[in-house]
């Protein structure tokens, strides 16, 4: 099976609170999302590197996962990316002082050894409605909460 995820993130300085959120598809149906705040992070990219990481726990904890099945990350955030480039496929300590990404990566790291993961960059959410439009709206109504 694939499944395609879409994740964002969002901070705010103002109110030291990020929202993350993830949503889950296949290529005919919709499987879960979520939105979550996250007090004491304002960062938008650790929040979006902490949504790939609950998007992964979602699928170690609901999802029957084989060898063959494929888990797209849909990213605008190219950090992101590259922080879980560095971190997901390799042994080695993480280096973030954040304890929410260690988990995350950690989490990942159990997601990659059940079945094949990839972190593509997409398009950020400019004037078109689409997968990643709205999980930015998810995390920017998290902060509101």
């Amino acid at each position: 099976m694939r499944y395609i995820v879409y994740t964002d993130g969002a901070g705010s300085t103002e109110k030291n609170v990020a929202g993350c959120s993830y949503l889950i598809l296949t290529e005919t149906d919709y499987i879960n999302s979520e939105s979550v705040q996250l007090s004491g992070i304002d960062n938008p990219t650790h929040a979006e590197t902490i949504s790939v990481g609950l998007a992964a726990a979602y699928f170690i904890d609901n999802v029957k996962l084989s060898k063959d099945d494929i888990i797209e990350f849909n990213i605008d955030c190219a950090s992101a990316i590259n922080f879980y480039n560095r971190y997901a496929y390799k042994d080695g300590k993480v280096k973030s002082n954040v304890k929410s990404i260690i988990n995350s990566v950690f989490i990942v790291k159990q997601l990659v050894s059940k079945c094949t993961v990839r972190f593509q960059k997409v398009r950020g959410h400019k004037s078109t409605i689409n997968p990643n439009t709205y999980v930015d709206r998810l995390a920017k109504l998290a902060i509101r909460r």
